[in-house]
């Protein structure tokens, strides 16, 4: 079973089936639920294998929910990652007139990334704000709204006319979905791989400096940093840290044991394959990890001097 954030129609379905598609999930069944924070911790609870959630876009930055549902109770790791570009299918309702739209329905994380065309295309039509881009469609399907802006599956699924497809008003907007497990072995490593983790620090001067150098004194490459508060710990804010590299490199490895020795907590969020998202295999998406091997026949010939070369 693979839970989703749902409802059905919405692009972290359509993210949910790629997984399946490139065989990282199994085609099993799927469970749509009501944020990402309750597929986290259905995936803990054992009611489904995985869960399909959306951590970030290139439009409006990481997806809180997602983040706080990480770090909510026992840990969960992220196995696989793939992109979508999202850009809105804008349906008519049965009856519309497109040159006489009043209402447009839209889940407002939509509406905003559209909010310009819509007001080309039809200025003084009012959004009515829907639960999700599914109930937007609806909405139009069954006559409460003229308009809708929706997912492109719900315009496969509901066959009402289009008035536009593609639409975005920042074009190229793509958003990340994460494929969740319980804690497993991480995938081989193939040269194009990110690793995560979040880190709960002393409240104290430098700590975060601190377990930045960790990685910076190691030339690994940091892409990504988030702070979230801990809601319920003395200590502020978890500190969420993407870099470059796969647990299995061993200047990786080292990272982690040490942000683990310099951190009250820490949530190994997983070690995967980035190359849906813009990398290939052995070619990462930043600055690879250097390789430690000359150092480490270095040392090994200190320890046994007639080894050396």
């Amino acid at each position: 079973m693979i839970a989703y954030f749902g409802p059905s129609g919405t692009f972290t379905e359509a993210a949910m089936l790629d997984f399946v598609r490139r065989g990282l999930a199994p085609d099993t069944g799927a469970l749509a639920l009501n944020s990402p924070q309750d597929v986290i911790a259905a995936v803990r609870d054992g009611t489904a294998r995985y869960g399909c959630v959306p951590v970030e876009s290139t439009a409006d930055g990481s997806v809180a929910p997602t983040l706080d549902g990480l770090v909510a109770g026992e840990p969960v790791q992220i196995v696989a990652e793939t992109q979508l570009e999202v850009s809105f299918s804008v349906l008519l309702a049965p009856e519309a007139d497109p040159d006489e739209v009043a209402t447009v329905a839209a889940y407002p994380v939509a509406a905003a990334q559209v909010r310009s065309w819509l007001a080309q295309r039809w200025p003084r039509a009012a959004v009515v704000p829907a639960s999700s881009n599914a109930a937007a469609a609806l909405d139009a399907a069954e006559g409460r709204a003229d308009a809708a802006v929706t997912t492109p599956i719900m315009a496969e699924r509901l066959s009402l006319r289009e008035a536009a497809r593609s639409v975005a008003d920042i074009t190229g907007s793509r958003t990340r979905f994460a494929l969740i497990s319980a804690p497993c072995a991480p995938p081989p490593r193939t040269g194009s791989d990110r690793t995560a983790v979040a880190l709960r620090l002393a409240h104290a001067p430098g700590s975060l400096a601190n377990a930045m150098n960790q990685l910076a004194l190691r030339d690994l490459d940091l892409i990504r940093i988030e702070s979230r508060p801990t809601r319920n710990q003395p200590e502020p804010y978890w500190f969420f840290l993407d870099f470059v590299g796969h647990v299995d490199d061993p200047v990786v490895a080292e990272a982690l044991k040490s942000l683990w020795q310099h951190s009250i907590e820490v949530f190994y969020l997983g070690s995967w394959s980035c190359e849906s998202f813009g990398g290939a295999a052995n070619r990462p998406i930043g600055v690879p990890p250097p390789s430690d091997e000359a150092a480490r026949r270095w040392v090994a010939g200190l320890r046994s001097p007639s080894s050396r070369p």
